[in-house]
């Protein structure tokens, strides 16, 4: 996600994960559950056109850049380590 490029996957696998703030059908992945090969193959044909596929991809990252923040994450990282010692 921080490169835009969506996924094809089962979201109900990443309920509980952080990554599922990521997943939203249609929006920033194609979601396989409970969908039959055809209707995925059918939703893979038409995310594969350029200008949803961009659209896919542009959300993709924008929802990436709103959810993940590297510098909350690096302070709280060192003031982890701060306290070990």
């Amino acid at each position: 996600y921080a490169v835009g490029r969506p996924v094809i996957t089962a979201i109900s696998d990443y309920a509980d994960k952080l990554a599922g703030q990521l997943l939203t059908d249609s929006i920033t992945c194609i979601d396989i559950d409970g969908k039959s090969p055809e209707q995925i193959a059918e939703k893979i044909r038409y995310f594969s056109q350029p200008t949803e596929h961009q659209s896919m991809c542009l959300n993709a990252i924008m929802r990436f850049q709103s959810v993940v923040n590297y510098e909350t994450e690096a302070k709280e990282i060192q003031h982890f380590l701060e306290n070990l010692v």
